[in-house]
């Protein structure tokens, strides 16, 4: 807060606008980047930040529907890097597609990541569910065991409630998306009850 307020006593001080922001870009943090909303709010990020990272602060549904970025006024691709006084501006349609996979090569911030995942988590969970189970499957077959003979209630429903799944499909999904594997968690704990 106190520098904060010397930021604002420095506004006063200086009469150009542009004088006044290089003071203040040679007082921020190095580690992390601030940038503005059109509004003129602060928003502070991981240095590094795109427009993605920007777009998720605000909300999750403004990253999930993003379609472009406008830095300091300028169309400017969502993947450019992001510096110190900033202005940004993120655009968005209705018939957004999603986040794409791709992004989570380019976001710095663990929230961006968190919602883009989540975001296909959820969008692509019967994919997921199919994938997992076939995954399960193959993996039984490739141990030696009939998959009949492992995947019976008693031994599936040991491990939904080690790994607190409410059901198979909620455990499919998560082989499918990548959260656990099938022969560490799955084929492994059948073998032990």
């Amino acid at each position: 807060m106190t520098w904060l307020r010397e930021s604002l006593e420095w506004q006063k001080d200086m009469q150009d606008p542009e004088e006044f922001l290089s003071t203040l870009k040679t007082e921020l943090f190095e580690d992390e980047v601030y940038v503005f909303t059109p509004k003129g709010e602060i928003k502070t990020l991981p240095k590094g930040s795109t427009p993605i990272d920007f777009a998720y602060m605000i909300h999750a549904e403004i990253g999930n529907k993003m379609v472009g970025a406008k830095i300091n006024s300028r169309m400017m691709p969502i993947i450019t890097k992001l510096k110190n006084g900033d202005i940004v501006e993120i655009v968005t349609s209705e018939n957004s597609k999603g986040p794409s996979r791709d992004w989570l090569k380019f976001v710095r911030s663990t929230q961006a990541k968190t919602k883009i995942q989540q975001w296909f988590k959820k969008n692509e969970r019967q994919e997921n569910i199919e994938k997992g189970r076939t995954l399960i499957e193959k993996e039984i077959k490739r141990i030696g065991m009939p998959v009949e003979e492992l995947f019976v209630e008693k031994y599936y429903n040991a491990v939904l409630e080690k790994y607190r799944y409410r059901n198979l499909d909620d455990l499919y999904s998560a082989v499918g998306f990548g959260s656990i594997g099938p022969r560490k968690d799955y084929c492994k704990n059948i073998r032990r009850v």
